[in-house]
This record gives C-alpha cells, sequence and structure tokens, in this order.
C-alpha cells in the first residue's frame, strides 16, 4: 500500500516537472540574445523607477535619482545600482565623526557615530520580484 502511494507522488512530481519543461520550451523558443538583453533591460528600468519612488532624502532630494543600471557584456546582465559614492554610503552604513587629519579622534570608532544602513535597492528588488520577472517574461514573449 505504501508503494502505491510513493508511485502516486512520482507521477504528480513527473506531472510538474513536465510542466514546468513544457514552459521552459516555450521560453527558450524566444531566447535570442537581443530579446534577453531587452527584458534584462525592461526589468532594470522597472526596478530603478520603484527605487526613485521611495521617500527621498531631506536635504537634495537626488540620492535616490543616482540609482540607474548598465549593461554588463563581459557577463551579459544588466546591472542596478548607484552612480554616485554617496549612495553605497547609505544602502550600507558607516562609521561619521571628525574628517579632519589633524583630529586626535579620526580613527577611533569608539568616539565615531555610527550611522545604520538604510537599504533601497535590495528590499525593493525583492519586493517587486514577481513583478520583475512577469516584466521580463513578457518581454520574452514578446507581448
Amino acid at each position: 500500500m505504501s508503494f502505491h502511494k510513493a508511485s502516486n507522488k512520482s507521477s504528480m512530481f513527473d506531472d510538474g516537472f513536465m510542466k514546468l519543461n513544457d514552459e521552459l520550451e516555450e521560453l527558450i523558443k524566444w531566447a535570442d540574445n537581443d530579446r534577453i538583453e531587452s527584458a534584462q533591460e525592461t526589468g532594470a528600468e522597472y526596478l530603478v523607477e520603484k527605487v526613485h519612488q521611495l521617500s527621498k532624502p531631506r536635504r537634495t532630494g537626488k540620492t535616490l535619482e543616482s540609482v540607474t543600471y548598465e549593461k554588463n557584456p563581459s557577463e551579459k546582465s544588466t546591472d542596478v545600482g548607484w552612480s554616485s559614492y554617496h549612495g553605497p554610503i547609505v544602502e550600507k552604513g558607516h562609521y561619521a565623526g571628525p574628517r579632519t587629519s589633524r583630529s586626535k579622534k579620526k580613527n577611533n570608532k569608539e568616539t565615531r557615530n555610527y550611522v545604520p544602513a538604510q537599504p533601497h535597492v535590495y528590499p525593493t528588488y525583492k519586493n517587486e520580484k514577481e513583478k520583475i520577472t512577469q516584466k521580463m517574461i513578457k518581454k520574452l514573449r514578446g507581448e
């Protein structure tokens, strides 16, 4: 009797695997390099747009506008990231304190204040991953 259940599970697994295989074969039909690059660009544009919609920093309001994307031909990918030095500092956190070389406290982390990380790009990607994937698949299919 347990053998019958195992074979039933096996057939369910086979059915799911065949569905996945059929979907992958359909996507491969449309997967030439130009379409792949176009789909990557569509996903990157959508992510950058969502990051730009986040609340702006108080001073200039331009920090989040420095999030951009670019094609990476060596890895055949599209990278999304910060185009200014300030972005990674905000994204990862940093120590703030005296900046002059005359300060004796400069390198002492105990006297410097830690500014916690305020990530924008990865959490936005994580929240929008399904929509980004759907947009990229639609672009691959030519819809």
